[in-house]
C-alpha cells in the first residue's frame, strides 16, 4: 500500500483538521531544525510528512493528567530538566571567564 505524502502545507492542514493544533510554518520548520517535529522525509530542497508519522508524534507529545500538579500518568513521556553541570556557584568562583580559562588551559579549579 502506499502511502501519502504531505508537505508541510498539507501536514499543517492536517494537523489542524484531525487535532485541532495550529502551528505556523515557520513553528513547524524550528521543530524540524531543532528534532522537536515529527518524522519527516527529505527529498532534496523538499519535506514530506506521512499521516502515520505525524499521529505518533501527536500521540508522544500528548500528556494525560488528573490535575496539572501531578506528572503525566502516560509512560512515554519523560519529564526531564537541564543541568548546568561545568557552572559552579558564584560564591566559589570570582570570575566565570578565568574558570574557563583555567579549564581550557587543563588548570582545574
Amino acid at each position: 500500500m502506499a502511502q501519502d505524502y504531505l508537505t508541510p502545507m498539507e501536514a499543517r492542514q492536517y494537523l489542524n483538521r484531525a487535532y485541532n493544533i495550529t502551528y505556523s510554518m515557520a513553528y513547524m520548520a524550528k521543530l524540524r531544525h531543532t528534532g522537536g517535529g515529527a518524522c519527516h522525509i527529505k527529498l532534496g530542497s523538499r519535506v514530506y510528512y506521512t499521516q502515520e508519522d505525524l499521529d505518533q508524534w501527536v500521540e508522544g507529545r500528548t500528556q494525560k493528567r488528573r490535575t496539572t500538579s501531578e506528572t503525566p500518568i502516560c509512560a512515554n513521556v519523560i519529564m526531564t530538566r537541564r543541568k548546568h553541570a561545568l557552572r559552579k556557584p558564584k560564591a566559589e568562583t570570582g570570575s566565570r571567564d578565568l574558570d574557563i580559562f583555567e579549564m581550557l588551559a587543563g588548570n582545574p579549579g
